[in-house]
């Protein structure tokens, strides 16, 4: 199972030269543009995807009860595991398919997400004697796997931002690649 995931995930092989110069001029400034705005708007939804813990923490707190501890831990499950996730995926980003590692990684933030806010219907948290404890468990464990997949976004985009661009260009399309940050915090607290 390793080995299909690894070889969907495997890196393309080179196509053919093209030798056409204004067909190369055509599709190249195409597929920078388009390389540049996938980037820019899945960084921006990956952004949606990390921070929205923030709405739900006083809520948490209200509803289920836990204390400031509590919801301190399950907060920095998903840092704890991005830190360990961004140095692994980084190397492993290296050698994939770029679109499809990004693609997964925003579909998995994704449902990690959907199994995190549906975590209080499956474990009811009065389950026996450990139904809280449980529950909380496992909220961190989908928000840390959520931290996970958060991690393999920006490895990817590093990527083709330097496969796309040049040395001479790569300053002015990070900064402008850069405030995808802020529209995913300024988009995710609405």
């Amino acid at each position: 199972m390793l080995k299909a995931i690894g070889n969907y995930f495997k890196a393309p092989s080179e196509i053919p030269v093209i030798e056409n110069k204004e067909e190369i001029d055509k599709k190249y400034k195409r597929y920078r543009i388009d390389a540049f705005s996938a980037s820019f708007i899945g960084y921006t939804v990956f952004h949606l995807t990390k921070k929205n813990i923030g709405a739900a923490l006083p809520e948490l707190s209200t509803h289920l009860g836990y204390t400031n501890l509590q919801l301190g831990i399950l907060g920095s499950s998903l840092y704890f595991t991005y830190a360990f996730g961004k140095f692994i995926n980084g190397v492993i980003a290296d050698k994939a398919d770029a679109k499809k590692f990004l693609t997964a990684a925003l579909m998995m933030s994704a449902l990690a997400n959907i199994a995190f806010g549906l975590s209080p219907y499956i474990i009811p948290k009065d389950f026996m004697l450990f139904g809280q404890p449980l529950l909380l468990l496992a909220m961190a464990l989908f928000w840390g796997i959520n931290g996970w997949f958060q991690s393999m976004g920006f490895p990817a985009i590093a990527k083709v931002l330097a496969f796309w661009f040049s040395n001479t260009e790569r300053g002015t399309k990070w900064a402008l690649w850069s405030t995808s940050h802020q529209f995913g915090k300024c988009w995710g607290r609405y």
